[in-house]
């Protein structure tokens, strides 16, 4: 049965994983994609990824791989005492997304040796730059194959004609994402020593140092005892309106799973009433329903109180979308289908950001 399980839940993954690169690209080709900067802590995104992926290669690889940090030459999770976090302008998260999707390629290709991975800075004629790397000892990639890596649906075979799992548009949409922020990839591999990918990003004169930030050892968010906000979902009552029953339950157990009391509106007017009788922490929208729509569920919300974090969580995902349902108030924008981890994530950034 956990067998049946497994599978179930791997195959659901992977359909997500297709679903959502099949989202990305089309909004990249469409032009619908667009690139939100902001200024980023280059450190901080490394100790997350570095957070995030180690338990996974603990798990997966056991002893067989060195996962690596490494930034500016210097190797490890802790920076020297008084060293400056590097702040740049980049889209989070896109930027998480490129370097995500080449560590997971790194990890999955590599059974032994190490996956290293950070950033360093040059400066030459051209001017500054930073260059993203993720390196492996994996298994390599021929040379007839690398003038196509980056095309879509393109899987690199693990031998006798079997390929590896995933998509075929990991890469693609990397590269895509890289250009439209302006910088560049490049690949260099041998066939049984590994893999190298650069992501360059111009510089200009917009680097930054700030006082660095502190980790803690279980959580990849900063521990800076200024700003730090402990998340407690037992506190938080939240009105999930959602008329497909499915997506609903979805999000209850996840949000209960947390601690959170889940109440469920099922068209926009039920949403409306319920709100206007009720003491919510938080809501989590549809836009897309019978009787009223999310977009006048949403005035309805902020005519009455300006600052709960409302989440609208839709199929309704291109840029005209997102953009009213942000102008009109809402406090975040999750593209289904969505993960629980995202999900989470999205709530905790939320109610953290409505504390302040």
């Amino acid at each position: 049965r956990e067998r049946y399980n497994s599978v179930i839940k791997q195959s659901s993954q992977t359909l997500l994983t297709l679903i959502d690169d099949i989202l990305d690209l089309s909004r990249i080709e469409a032009g619908e994609a667009t690139i939100s900067k902001e200024l980023c802590n280059v450190d901080e995104i490394c100790e997350e990824l570095y957070a995030l992926f180690q338990p996974i290669v603990a798990k997966e690889k056991r002893d067989s791989l060195n996962f690596i940090l490494a930034r500016e030459g210097i190797e490890g999770i802790a920076m020297p005492e008084g060293r400056e976090c590097l702040m740049l302008e980049f889209d989070l998260l896109r930027l998480k997304q490129i370097l995500t999707n080449l560590l997971s390629n790194a990890i999955k290709f590599t059974d032994s040796g190490e996956v290293r991975f950070g950033y360093s800075t040059s400066q030459d004629d051209s001017g500054t730059a930073i260059e993203f790397f993720v390196n492996d000892t994996g298994i390599g990639i021929p040379t007839d194959q690398l003038s196509r890596i980056f095309d879509r649906f393109h899987k690199v075979e693990k031998g006798q004609n079997r390929l590896y799992r995933g998509t075929g548009l990991g890469l693609t949409i990397t590269h895509k994402f890289a250009e439209l922020m302006g910088g560049e990839i490049n690949v260099e591999s041998e066939v049984g020593k590994g893999t190298r990918f650069i992501v360059k990003f111009p510089i200009h004169a917009q680097m930054r140092t700030a006082s660095r930030m502190v980790f803690s050892s279980d959580s990849p968010r900063s521990a800076n005892s200024q700003n730090e906000v402990k998340l407690d979902l037992n506190t938080i009552s939240a009105l999930v309106v959602e008329d497909e029953e499915p997506n609903y339950l979805f999000i209850k157990k996840t949000l209960e799973m947390e601690g959170a009391r889940v109440t469920w509106a099922r068209d926009g007017i039920e949403a409306m009433e319920l709100y206007q009788e009720g003491d919510f922490d938080l809501v989590l929208l549809d836009l897309k329903m019978p009787l009223t729509n999310g977009h006048d569920v949403l005035e309805c919300i902020r005519a009455r109180n300006a600052d709960v974090p409302v989440i609208i969580q839709t199929a309704f995902a291109m840029k005209q979308d997102r953009e009213k349902a942000m102008l009109n108030g809402a406090s975040a924008f999750l593209a289904k289908p969505f993960s629980p981890e995202q999900l989470i994530e999205t709530v905790a950034d939320c109610i953290i950001a409505s504390s302040h």
